[in-house]
């Protein structure tokens, strides 16, 4: 006989599209989400798409990685009330004896804000920004700041 199993929420973390981006244009990602033209609108759009089907098909909860940096806590008990699940929140000992595998496995041992690479963006970059429908569009999905000299938030 079959076990059923109750159907778990998923919850989608996002980040700001910016800073996603310049992390999977420096670790040669962008391919495996813009296929090959590795460009910020395509890449936004992947993003959106995502989010979309999460939230939309899969009934998904929608946290920010900044929120997470800023204050794990109060992030995890809101959406752990939000979504009626009994919980612990780990610690930051807790997080980092877990080993995670794959290209995308976290290194770092801190969970916290990183200052925007300027440094990676030129003008290019910058024209993208200014004409991406979805880079827009993705910003005010998650309310955040589009202005790359700025803060995500």
């Amino acid at each position: 006989s079959k076990k059923k199993f109750p159907r778990a929420i998923p919850i989608l973390s996002v980040r700001h599209p910016l800073d996603n981006f310049l992390s999977a244009r420096r670790n040669n990602w962008l391919g495996k989400y813009c296929g090959l033209d590795k460009v910020l609108d395509n890449y936004c759009k992947a993003l959106v798409n995502l989010q979309n089907y999460m939230k939309d098909i899969e009934n998904a909860e929608i946290i920010r990685y900044e929120d997470l940096c800023i204050d794990m806590e109060n992030t995890l008990t809101n959406i752990f009330n939000k979504i009626h699940a009994a919980f612990k929140i780990p610690s930051i000992n807790d997080i980092n004896n877990i080993k995670v595998t794959g290209q995308s496995g976290r290194k770092s041992e801190n969970i916290e804000l990183r200052n925007r690479l300027i440094s990676q963006i030129d003008q290019n970059l910058i024209d993208a920004i200014n004409n991406s429908f979805y880079y827009k569009e993705y910003c005010k999905m998650n309310k955040y700041n589009p202005d790359y000299k700025d803060l995500p938030l």
